[in-house]
């Protein structure tokens, strides 16, 4: 009885040494056809604002890499070539204007660009023969920001024209359109017009293709991108328009911001980028 339990537990442990050799022979032949994870950065500037970028990446086999990162700028300029005049009612407005405080104002106009998105993209390299190449898809974060700042000025003192207003108080501008909707603008209390646009929605499909390596063979590499993410349509804020809506009121006998509102639902991407293995 003793030598048949022992025959029977010696069939049953070299039976598991076969089962365990086996599979550890299944598993090595696995981990030898996948390749594994590794990691890089990727130093990038979009070529078409410019603005500089940071990527982090990891490649989980030969065609598929998975990268986040974020972009950021921020431009400050002042307008010379644009004349408000040109819209009639701003020019109406500054006739009022100029009756009252005796002299013709300055029109000192300023710009803020502001961009700080994220995103988190996926790169999938289809041909092994040219595996530099690569398809992306995933999505982008935040809002970019462009702030106009207007404020008339007094021609000889640089400050602010409200100073030289008998009623500061009274300063509001009344615009009606022609199915008689009307809107009311008032400045702020130092006599600034303000207002943002806002290019569109806070989360962005992204579609693009490009040659290069998130995370190089080598230590170091290049890479060029070329995309585009939907925006989806810009939209308007201002502290000054204290009835109707700003984003009708931009439209009023202006056709280029309808074409701006249009053609900004796409944004492009063009960046370069030095990207370093880990």
């Amino acid at each position: 009885m003793k030598r048949k339990l022992f025959f029977i537990v010696l069939i049953c442990l070299l039976l598991s040494f076969s089962l365990s050799a086996q599979g550890y022979s299944a598993y090595n032949d696995l981990s030898k056809q996948s390749d594994p994870a590794q990691f890089g950065i990727n130093l990038r500037a979009n070529a078409l604002l410019p603005a500089p970028g940071i990527e982090f990446a990891t490649k989980f086999s030969s065609k598929l890499t998975l990268r986040a990162g974020m972009d950021f700028l921020q431009i400050n300029r002042k307008v010379k070539r644009f004349d408000p005049t040109q819209i009639s009612a701003v020019r109406d407005a500054l006739i009022d204007i100029e009756s009252e405080i005796g002299y013709k104002p300055n029109i000192d106009m300023k710009y803020k660009y502001k961009l700080f998105t994220g995103h988190a993209v996926g790169d999938y390299h289809p041909f092994s023969d040219f595996n530099s190449f690569f398809v992306s898809a995933g999505l982008y974060f935040g809002k970019p920001n462009l702030n106009f700042n207007v404020m008339l000025t007094n021609p000889k003192t640089g400050r602010t024209i409200m100073e030289d207003l008998e009623d500061p108080e009274d300063t509001e501008v009344e615009i009606t359109d022609t199915n008689g909707k009307s809107y009311t603008i008032k400045p702020t209390d130092d006599g600034q017009a303000i207002i943002d646009a806002l290019f569109g929605n806070s989360v962005k499909p992204y579609l693009g293709l490009g040659f290069g390596e998130s995370v190089p063979k080598n230590r170091v590499g290049v890479k060029f991108e070329l995309g585009a993410y939907y925006s989806g349509k810009m939209k308007f804020e201002s502290p000054n328009v204290v009835q109707g809506d700003v984003n009708e009121l931009v439209l009023l006998g202006q056709d280029y911001v309808a074409k701006a509102i249009y053609w900004t639902k796409w944004l492009p991407v063009m960046s370069l980028g030095l990207t370093i293995g880990l």
